[in-house]
């Protein structure tokens, strides 16, 4: 008998090496399918979110206003889906390799003449199959996430470093409200967003970015912060144009599109952009903050035009919808100012 029970400890000990050795071996060895696997599903959120984050900080907003900034449900998902996926490949794994532990178990049971409980013994021997995936994958999903995000911080860092130098030692061309009072008379500088107007072909992006440098500049904390943006959306295109909208409107400052385009195209205030309309519009309408009629900020009754649900961006063409605009923002009610 007590031959008997060596022989079974020696083997039960045996079966239990052969179960973790082979599962080790072959979880190690589909490494690099695995990694591919996380990366997939984790590289284009790591994407936008370093960009985010590497341009907020690089303007001046802080790391709270980054991670409020930080989409948690889709984070949260695509955690979900890589668990999901490799929980499969665990699956898999054990499917693969318990038909062959059984029949090894089966063949010392043989040699000792035991009764073994199969039922449980599958049970216990899956257990051990998926704790020594899940011992080598867990590690493994966290160093390449942190590996994906430190090569998407690398790669932005090189590519946008010369654009935040240019960025930080650029002076735009700018004139004071005071200079331009032909161009928009009655305008009073007290409620200026700041003391000066931005002008001429800047890029779309910068000149978003340097308003955004200027609006977060403590030296304006206090003051009413509109950006009124005028163009006819034949820009270059970049989603790191969004981000600093949004991360402005998120500070409550308002931003309001105005579109000059070839054929009418807008219709009051709208919230979804069609499909046939430039890009750069379809931009411009993204960018704009959300219309209230409860915002206290702006009176919106100077607005001539219907007025419906929808995001402020609008076509001005004609001169009277931009002196529209220009009451709006500046509150001032001087009339028959534009000829």
């Amino acid at each position: 008998m007590q031959k008997i029970t060596e022989i079974s400890n020696k083997s039960s000990q045996r079966y239990t090496n052969d179960v973790y050795q082979k599962a080790k071996n072959d979880f190690e060895k589909h490494k690099e399918y695995y990694v591919s696997i996380i990366r997939n599903l984790v590289d284009s959120f790591a994407k936008e979110f370093t960009t985010a984050a590497l341009k907020g900080m690089t303007l001046g907003f802080s790391l709270s206003e980054l991670v409020e900034n930080l989409s948690k449900e889709k984070a949260l998902d695509i955690g979900a889906e890589i668990l999901n996926a490799l929980e499969k490949e665990v699956t898999q794994n054990i499917a693969l390799s318990i038909n062959y532990h059984i029949q090894r178990l089966n063949y010392d049971r043989r040699r000792i003449f035991a009764r073994i409980d199969k039922k449980k013994s599958r049970l216990k021997t899956e257990r051990l199959i998926r704790k020594v995936g899940w011992d080598i994958l867990k590690p493994l999903v966290e160093n390449t996430i942190k590996a994906v995000f430190i090569e998407h911080f690398e790669e932005q860092v090189s590519e946008n470093l010369p654009y935040w130098i240019q960025l930080a030692s650029m002076r735009e061309v700018v004139r004071p409200l005071q200079d331009i009072s032909y161009e928009i008379p009655g305008v009073d500088t007290q409620y200026a967003t700041a003391d000066k107007i931005m002008f001429g072909g800047t890029p779309f992006e910068q000149t978003l970015d340097k308003a955004a440098i200027r609006f977060i500049d403590k030296r304006y904390e206090d003051k009413k912060k509109v950006l009124v943006i005028i163009s006819d959306g034949e820009f270059l295109q970049s989603k790191r144009t969004l981000l600093t909208a949004e991360l402005l409107k998120k500070r409550g400052i308002i931003i309001i599109s105005c579109v000059i385009a070839r054929q009418d195209i807008l219709t009051g205030f709208i919230q979804p952009a069609y499909p046939k309309w430039p890009a750069g519009v379809q931009k411009m309408l993204e960018v704009a903050s959300e219309f209230s009629t409860n915002d206290p900020t702006l009176s919106w009754g100077y607005i001539q035009h219907q007025i419906t649900e929808g995001k402020l961006c609008l076509q001005i063409n004609h001169t009277s919808l931009l002196e529209d605009v220009f009451k709006t923002v500046f509150q001032y009610d001087e009339k028959e100012i534009f000829s």
